[in-house]
């Protein structure tokens, strides 16, 4: 008679290993949730013909954080398979190396998504709408909310370095504590509680650039006084090595391409849209 082995040695730890890792991380997806639904019903009360105008606005001037986004999650899909193989073998000094390589891809794109949207952000919301009302709103959100590409790029890259190395609980207690500050605030900024002026769509910007702002400090804080497993230092993440870009690019790039082009076709299909509203 044949014996079959059990599959895991130790299943009970196992499982209580997995859900550790994937429980925090569906609080936070959920919790992104809850925070777009709550933006949306806070522009939502703005009153009759503005909360419209404000709804679409919003929705349009993150598109440029969206595309970006896509690009930022092929790279850090790389640098995550990377980390994790690395992790394997407890080599932190490569994957220091590792966090330099996706940095110094990433903020060049940063940067120019950022001055793009600070320079021209009326011009590109022109391209996606011909609704001069909507274009105006969504100009003077995106202009704020163009602040929080470097907070985003930052706060995503470590936290995603830090989860590929077993370390989730500070990136979603960041992001959960992110969240609610923006909710909060937004309240307070969008209606004007508390003494503060009613901004409307403004205050709903600012209240995203102080959340993730926030969030960017409550990572930076615990890499440089808490972190004690890979210990990221600029020395180390600077000394790039050529078969790490080699290996980021040959796990990144096909999933960069395939974002992008993604994200790119929704941010068209939005164009078309935003083109027969008038």
């Amino acid at each position: 008679m044949i014996k079959v082995k059990k599959l895991f040695v130790n299943e009970g730890q196992f499982y209580k290993s997995v859900f550790g890792l994937v429980l925090p991380l569906v609080a936070a997806q959920v919790m992104s949730l809850v925070l777009n639904f709550c933006d949306i019903a806070m522009l939502g009360r703005l009153g009759e013909g503005v909360s419209e105008a404000a709804i679409a606005a919003a929705q349009i001037a993150n598109r440029p954080f969206f595309l970006f986004s896509m690009i930022m999650f092929g790279s850090m899909s790389g640098a995550s398979v990377m980390c994790s193989q690395y992790w394997g073998k407890k080599d932190t000094d490569t994957i220091n190396s590792i966090t330099g390589v996706t940095l110094t891809f990433l903020f060049p794109i940063c940067a120019v998504f950022m001055a793009v949207c600070l320079i021209f952000s009326k011009q590109l919301m022109s391209v996606i709408t011909n609704d001069t009302e909507v274009v105006e709103m969504a100009a003077s959100y995106l202009k704020i909310i163009s602040l929080a590409f470097v907070f985003n790029l930052l706060t995503g890259l470590f936290s995603g370095i830090l989860r590929s190395v077993e370390k989730v609980k500070i990136p979603v207690m960041a992001v959960m504590l992110g969240i609610i500050v923006n909710i909060s605030l937004n309240a307070v900024l969008i209606y004007g509680y508390f003494g503060f002026p009613a901004l409307g769509i403004k205050g709903a910007a600012i209240a995203t650039v102080a959340a993730r702002a926030l969030e960017f400090g409550i990572i930076m804080v615990y890499i440089i006084f808490f972190e004690k497993t890979i210990r990221f230092t600029l020395k180390k993440m600077f000394k790039i090595h050529i078969v790490i870009i080699k290996d980021f690019f040959k796990y990144s790039l096909p999933v960069i391409i395939n974002e992008f082009l993604w994200g790119f076709g929704t941010v068209i299909h939005s164009t078309i849209i935003g083109h027969m509203s008038k």
